[in-house]
């Protein structure tokens, strides 16, 4: 096993659009070792992948978001440093070969850009929202050890509560042959969530259908919608919409069914999973979520489905919406006056993040 390892941490354990990345790139070796360069890159895309007719077209798309990459180290030799280009630094002393000393750390900073979206993935998915942090230690262009690390991105979304707490009453009735009918009832307190939070909702289900309803189950969907190009044609779009059924609950334990020219109402004891917030990247991808009402007679004899379309946000903020208004306009007020812009990128030796790189005089 090898003892040498490229360490890569960061300070925080999750960031938001202008947010600093910053961490330490640290070499763990018991002895000095060979290397010429430590680099380290950030990148953050959004990528669409899937499949069609039996796999035998692959639709792609990407969207970058971040990519850069900066110069932590570099090995210098002598000859080099004194303007000696012509001749190579062997030629100045054979015995001397490129080296990083084991104990090594480095400071690194990224900043967050603003149009970020929020990360995203899960097993399986056909689109994904990803942010890597990658270190590498090469020696003559060639990667000797390397790491990487996934940073969590969360792209706020706050709405007013008064706008989030409207209540709303879905009716729906499932018709079948000889005037029977399902009558599904729906009054849900909110349609706006934050991850985790408990579900209003209540449920009034009338049969005068032939059969007994054995089956009443509800659930979150996540409803994903991905537009890819094919790869041979470019020119050719595809749009495929993706439903993944979360966990849900059904009747009361201590109801089985519900007989025929009978009716129930039952608060379902509904909480939303901790899901990522409804986002979208135009042309990309676009989440959404739904709750979906299913009844009939088990899981694989359904008869009839209700779905509620609801979002997910990060804040459910006390804000009055005409206050809001007014932040908005003083906002616009503000960009109209005339702000001095200063200049902070110049390296300097007060800012180590800003250096454009830094040499090891031990050649």
């Amino acid at each position: 096993m090898d003892p040498v390892k490229l360490e890569l941490s960061v300070d925080d354990s999750l960031y938001a659009p202008g947010d600093y990345v910053t961490g330490t790139v640290r070499l763990n070796a018991p002895y000095d070792v060979p290397g010429d360069r430590l680099t380290i890159r950030f990148q953050g895309k959004a990528s669409v992948w899937f499949q069609e007719y039996e796999k035998t077209q692959t639709y792609r798309a990407e969207r970058n978001f971040v990519d850069e990459s900066v110069e932590l180290w570099r090995f210098v030799a002598a000859g080099e440093l004194l303007g000696m280009h012509g001749k190579p630094s062997s030629s100045l002393n054979p015995n001397v070969s490129p080296m990083i000393t084991s104990s090594t750390a480095k400071r690194f900073r990224f900043r967050v850009p603003f149009q970020a979206v929020t990360s995203f993935s899960y097993p399986n998915s056909p689109a994904n929202v990803k942010y890597l942090i990658k270190t590498e230690l090469s020696l003559f262009g060639d990667v000797l050890y390397a790491s990487e690390l996934q940073i969590p991105i969360v792209s706020p979304t706050s709405i007013p509560r008064a706008l989030a707490e409207k209540k709303f009453l879905h009716q729906k009735t499932f018709s079948f042959a000889k005037n029977r009918s399902v009558e599904v009832e729906c009054r849900i307190g909110k349609s706006i969530f934050t991850p985790v939070e408990k579900i209003p909702i209540e449920l009034k289900i009338t049969n005068r259908w032939k059969q007994s309803i054995k089956y009443v189950h509800v659930n979150i969907v996540r409803k994903l919608e991905c537009e890819g190009a094919l790869e041979k044609y470019p020119e050719v779009h595809l749009r495929n919409v993706y439903n993944h059924d979360c966990t849900g609950v059904g009747l009361p334990p201590s109801i089985p069914k519900i007989p025929i020219n009978d009716s129930l109402t039952f608060r379902p004891d509904l909480n939303l999973p901790a899901l990522t917030p409804t986002f979208a990247v135009d042309g990309l991808m676009k989440l959404d979520y739904y709750i979906k009402i299913s009844i009939g007679r088990a899981h694989n004899f359904v008869i009839g489905e209700m779905k509620l379309p609801i979002t997910i946000v990060t804040s459910i903020c006390d804000t009055d919406l005409n206050e809001n208004e007014e932040n908005e306009s003083d906002k616009e007020n503000h960009l109209d006056r005339d702000v001095p812009l200063i200049d902070f990128s110049t390296p300097s030796p007060c800012n180590p993040f800003l250096n454009p790189f830094t040499v090891d005089l031990l050649a």
